[in-house]
Formats: structure tokens, sequence, C-alpha cells
């Protein structure tokens, strides 16, 4: 994504775009991860609740940024950890970010 374009979605908040993925689809298998990994993955995302299981769909199918946002409680750093994972196991790369060091030092310590 050239710098244009990344100006135009965080500084003039154009809105990202998504592209429609398979819902029934675990989009980790598809990528580059072995058979472990991929069913060590279907076991965690199978623990998460519906919502964080739509956000998990809703970062795989973001073309240009996802962000998870919500309530003190609702489960974003599982969902993120998860997400880090999922990522990592399909070799993209990850950018997390965050208000307060304590909300990365958590999700590290989920990791």
């Amino acid at each position: 994504m050239g710098d244009y374009k990344r100006r135009r979605l965080i500084v003039r908040l154009e809105k990202p775009r998504y592209r429609t993925i398979n819902s029934n689809a675990r989009p980790w298998r598809e990528g580059a991860c072995t058979d472990k990994v991929a069913s060590e993955l279907d076991k965690a995302f199978d623990a998460l609740n519906a919502d964080q299981q739509s956000a998990v769909f809703r970062a795989f199918s973001a073309c240009d940024y996802a962000l998870i946002r919500g309530m003190p409680g609702t489960g974003k750093t599982v969902t993120v950890a998860f997400l880090v994972r999922a990522f990592m196991s399909v070799g993209k790369s990850i950018l997390v970010t965050s208000y307060t060091h304590s909300a990365v030092d958590n999700l590290l310590l989920k990791l």
C-alpha cells in the first residue's frame, strides 16, 4: 500500500474496503501453515464466542486494515491474540498499537 493511499485511509478517514470470504472456511488453512498449527488454530477459534469469530472473519476479509474496538472485558485481547497467531501462520505482517503500554503487554502475555 502506497503512502498516498495510507494517508487517505488514516488522515482523511476513507472507509476501509473488505472482500467477501466464505464464512464456513477457515482462512488460516488456506495459507502456508502446517496441519498441526491449523488444527490448533481451529480449536482456538472454536473457543471464541460468536462476536469474536465475526471479528476474526472481518479482519481476514479486510483489504486495507481492521480495527478491533469494544468495551472492557469483551474479549478484544483474546481476539487479537488469535488473529496475530492466525496471520503469522499464513505469512502476513501484523502491526498492533494501543493507547497504553499495558494493553500491548497484556497481548504479549496472551501470545
